[in-house]
């Protein structure tokens, strides 16, 4: 719990228009390897479990103080979800596709 409460701890003096990039935090705590935020993402999500409200945009992570922070981390979550869901969609056609496999009906 020691890692967490420093993650929180230093990302709870960051606002939306200071966040701390996701880089600096693996680094801070000895959490990054050849540049993967794998375990940096998790300890995240368990904080936002706990009930934390840390949100994040392209420049890194912040405390959501406000609805229009909560908007910004929100629907960038959302579109990184889409995204993946599209991708996931369209490798199953290109399976499905390259190796002749016809689609169960429901």
């Amino acid at each position: 719990m020691s890692i967490q409460r420093d993650i929180m701890t230093t990302i709870a003096l960051r606002k939306k228009d200071n966040p701390i990039h996701a880089k600096e935090l693996s680094e801070m705590f000895g959490l990054s390897k050849a540049g993967n935020n794998r375990a940096l993402r998790q300890v995240v999500l368990e904080l936002i479990e706990l009930g934390m409200p840390i949100g994040s945009n392209q420049n890194g992570y912040f405390i959501i103080r406000e609805r229009e922070d909560f908007l910004v981390a929100y629907n960038k979550l959302k579109g990184v979800a889409l995204s993946y869901f599209h991708r996931a969609k369209a490798l199953r056609k290109a399976y499905y596709q390259t190796y002749g496999i016809k689609r169960r009906k429901k």
